[in-house]
Protein backbone atom coordinates (compact mmCIF):
# COMPACT_ATOMS: atom_id res chain seq x y z
CA UNK A 1 0.00 0.00 0.00
CA UNK A 2 2.81 2.06 0.90
CA UNK A 3 4.60 1.93 -3.01
CA UNK A 4 2.13 3.94 -4.50
CA UNK A 5 1.89 6.73 -2.11
CA UNK A 6 5.77 6.62 -2.20
CA UNK A 7 5.97 6.98 -5.95
CA UNK A 8 3.50 9.65 -5.89
CA UNK A 9 5.45 11.84 -3.31
CA UNK A 10 8.51 11.36 -5.40
CA UNK A 11 6.70 12.56 -8.59
CA UNK A 12 5.35 15.61 -7.13
CA UNK A 13 8.84 16.70 -5.75
CA UNK A 14 10.83 16.02 -8.83
CA UNK A 15 7.70 17.98 -10.69
CA UNK A 16 8.78 20.90 -7.74
CA UNK A 17 12.60 20.48 -8.97
CA UNK A 18 12.21 21.02 -12.51
CA UNK A 19 12.54 24.62 -13.96
CA UNK A 20 10.26 25.32 -16.97
CA UNK A 21 12.80 26.73 -19.60
CA UNK A 22 12.32 30.53 -19.97
CA UNK A 23 10.40 31.57 -22.68
CA UNK A 24 12.59 32.18 -25.83
CA UNK A 25 12.33 36.14 -25.98
CA UNK A 26 13.44 36.38 -22.27
CA UNK A 27 16.68 34.68 -22.87
CA UNK A 28 17.44 35.43 -26.51
CA UNK A 29 19.65 38.01 -25.29
CA UNK A 30 22.04 34.87 -24.79
CA UNK A 31 22.43 34.00 -28.23
CA UNK A 32 25.91 35.05 -30.58
CA UNK A 33 23.34 35.82 -33.28
CA UNK A 34 21.09 38.54 -31.71
CA UNK A 35 24.58 40.35 -30.78
CA UNK A 36 26.09 40.28 -34.02
CA UNK A 37 23.28 41.32 -35.66
CA UNK A 38 23.64 44.57 -33.25
CA UNK A 39 27.19 45.11 -34.12
CA UNK A 40 26.52 44.95 -37.44
CA UNK A 41 23.62 47.68 -37.63
CA UNK A 42 25.68 49.89 -35.03
CA UNK A 43 28.65 49.72 -37.47
CA UNK A 44 26.03 50.24 -40.05
CA UNK A 45 24.26 53.60 -38.27
CA UNK A 46 27.72 55.04 -37.34
CA UNK A 47 29.18 54.43 -41.46
CA UNK A 48 26.04 56.34 -42.72
CA UNK A 49 25.85 59.04 -40.08
CA UNK A 50 29.45 59.87 -39.94
CA UNK A 51 29.61 60.13 -44.20
CA UNK A 52 27.09 62.51 -44.50
CA UNK A 53 24.49 60.05 -45.88
CA UNK A 54 26.81 57.68 -47.43
CA UNK A 55 28.14 60.20 -49.96
CA UNK A 56 31.40 60.44 -50.42
CA UNK A 57 32.42 63.65 -51.20
CA UNK A 58 30.32 66.32 -49.09
CA UNK A 59 27.77 68.64 -51.02
CA UNK A 60 28.51 72.17 -51.08
CA UNK A 61 25.01 74.18 -50.28
CA UNK A 62 25.81 76.68 -52.50
CA UNK A 63 23.23 77.39 -55.02
CA UNK A 64 24.01 77.19 -58.54
CA UNK A 65 23.43 80.54 -60.82
CA UNK A 66 19.95 80.29 -62.62
CA UNK A 67 20.30 80.74 -66.24
CA UNK A 68 19.23 84.12 -67.45
CA UNK A 69 15.93 84.09 -68.65
CA UNK A 70 15.03 84.30 -72.32
CA UNK A 71 12.69 87.54 -73.55
CA UNK A 72 10.98 86.90 -76.50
Amino acid sequence: MNEPERNQQDNTSHEKNHHAPQPYWKRVHLHWGLWLGIVLITIALLVYILSVNLALVPRSWQHQPQPAATSK
